[in-house]
């Protein structure tokens, strides 16, 4: 399960909080700001120093895209379809490519949550 943290931002008072939970947000949220809002991010894993550079999830899909590219055009051109299945099965099967997809995926989505806002009927 991917860790994640809850950021508050009150840009009137140039003030930022980061929260361990949902909990430990609403229960600030109840005391400081009823109805302040909450944003949800993952939590990026810390990766060991590799002797060759890294290259970002977006390079490393848009390589094994240029390669399931260039594959299809090798090996059904030359009739040789079971062949490209085998080779575009191997590429897009990558450890590297579906651990990149998965990042990717993840920081598309995030929740939010909203503490509860006190209606002043007197004004």
């Amino acid at each position: 399960m991917t860790k994640s943290v809850w950021i508050y931002v009150n840009p009137r008072r140039d003030y930022v909080k980061v929260f361990d939970s949902s909990d430990s947000a609403l229960e600030w949220f109840q005391e400081h700001d009823p109805g302040g809002v909450a944003v949800q991010l993952p939590v990026e894993e810390s990766q060991t120093a590799m002797a060759k550079p890294t290259r970002t999830d977006h390079q490393i899909l848009i390589e094994a895209f240029l390669k399931a590219r260039a594959t299809i055009r090798d090996y059904v051109e030359d009739g040789k379809a079971s062949l490209a299945v085998e080779q575009l099965t191997r590429i897009l099967f990558d450890d590297q490519v579906v651990a990149a997809i998965s990042r990717v995926d993840r920081r598309r989505r995030f929740g939010v949550i909203e503490g509860v806002r006190v209606r002043d009927d007197a004004g």
